[in-house]
């Protein structure tokens, strides 16, 4: 590894990084959401880009490459870049891909003012056909499902041509830019936001749904918002490569790495797919529900909202089995019975995936995640620990587990903050 100054602009990351509490837990990107790039998208799963910088000032050099098999909103590979590292991000959802892809892009900006001015000119004069109000589900516009939507009849027209606008600019690189800045308007112009493990609507939403006016103005001040990270913080690396897909099969395609930084998703019920519904819908990603329910079956085994095989091999692993064993027991009592396989498939996956990368990392090689335990009828599963074990088997060494944050158990079961967050650094053997 070369030293960490060689081809890094200190000052453009440290004014990058500048408005991070230092106090705040690397495992959170609560105080990250309105940094340059990363104030596109309001992504609370991810971790500070603190935690990647602390970690490569603490493997001692500058790694030549950096995996991210979760890419998600790509703190890791944009962190990467600031740094003079080729970054590479694994990631299945295609609106996250195209969120990260578009953080990574260089841009002419002359290029990307004419876009804007084309769109906001163009916007209106386009037609929305009565057939296209019919390709989204029911509850998307009004009068929607069970007198409940989304959104009101004359914005979702006003998203739709927008839609339209976007589709016609020509550049791949600024059209996908435009698509995910009308990305980052949908929820917060919606009569819902994101909490918990779900949608809910917002109090009093009949009387307080967005116009199409607010919307103009929202879409132009996150556009500008953009514009001004792209112009300010241009001068980034552009090297990168993005592979979209399931990372249990694509990281066989990795190639050699020094460096890996990722958190997973828990095991915890939460389906991380569902949560982007309306990106995903809205923008054409998918058009069915079985698009849908196929994008869902390739994500990691977290969750058991979708109808999938929970297969496993046996692993050597005897806290694993311990809390298998414990979760089976207790089969009748969990509120789908399928919990129990569907922890085991989730440390079956993760095995799969660190067998694979174990092939194509350096000798002196790390990897890093954050993970954090989940909780069933108060029967811990203790992630951190489990994962220490079953990666002995695929060729690692654990150097730390240290939990940096507690987080709470549901409502359901008491809502104390007992399950652990950890930062899990392994190392080759």
């Amino acid at each position: 590894m070369e030293a960490l100054a060689k081809d890094t602009d200190i000052s453009l990351l440290d004014s990058w990084l500048s408005n991070i509490v230092e106090a705040a837990p690397h495992s959170s990107n609560q105080p990250s959401i309105d940094l340059p790039f990363q104030r596109w998208f309001k992504f609370k799963e991810a971790y500070s880009p603190r935690l990647v910088t602390d970690v490569v000032k603490e493997v001692g050099g500058k790694p030549r490459r950096i995996v991210d098999p979760f890419g998600g909103c790509g703190t890791t590979a944009i962190t990467s870049q600031f740094l003079g590292i080729k970054p590479t991000a694994i990631e299945v959802n295609p609106f996250l891909a195209d969120l990260t892809e578009a953080k990574l892009t260089n841009y002419d900006l002359q290029s990307l003012l004419k876009a804007k001015e084309f769109i906001l000119s163009h916007v209106f004069s386009v037609t929305v056909s009565e057939e296209e109000f019919n390709k989204y589900p029911q509850s998307f516009v009004e009068p929607g499902l069970r007198g409940k939507w989304l959104f009101s009849k004359t914005l979702f027209e006003t998203i739709l041509k927008y839609k339209k606008a976007v589709s016609l600019i020509k550049d791949d690189k600024i059209r996908r830019l435009m698509k995910v800045i009308l990305g980052s308007t949908l929820v917060p112009m919606s009569n819902i936001f994101i909490s918990g493990k779900g949608r809910k609507y917002k109090d009093k939403w009949n009387a307080r749904q967005s116009t199409p006016e607010e919307f103009k103005k929202f879409f132009e001040l996150r556009l500008n918002q953009a514009l001004r990270d792209i112009s300010q913080f241009g001068s980034k690396l552009s090297e990168y490569e993005l592979l979209r897909g399931d990372c249990r099969s694509r990281s066989n395609e990795l190639g050699s790495f020094d460096l890996s930084i990722f958190s997973p998703p828990y095991p915890n019920s939460f389906d991380y797919t569902d949560v982007y519904n309306v990106e995903l819908w809205l923008l054409g990603y998918i058009s069915s529900h079985e698009e849908c329910r196929m994008l869902r079956s390739n994500t990691l085994r977290s969750h058991v909202q979708v109808k999938r095989s929970y297969d496993f091999r046996q692993m050597g692993s005897r806290t694993l089995k311990e809390t298998y064993d414990k979760l089976n027991s207790a089969k009748k009592e969990l509120w789908n019975p399928e919990i129990p396989d569907m922890v085991h498939s989730y440390f079956d996956d993760l095995y799969g995936l660190l067998d694979n990368m174990s092939g194509q990392i350096d000798r002196n090689g790390s990897v890093v995640m954050v993970v954090g335990d989940s909780a069933y009828k108060s029967i811990r599963v203790p992630v951190a620990d489990i994962l220490s074990e079953i990666s002995a088997e695929c060729g690692y060494k654990t150097k730390s587990k240290n939990v940096v944050r507690r987080m709470r158990t549901s409502a359901q079961q008491g809502g104390t903050a007992t399950l652990d967050e950890t930062i899990v650094w392994l190392s080759k053997t």
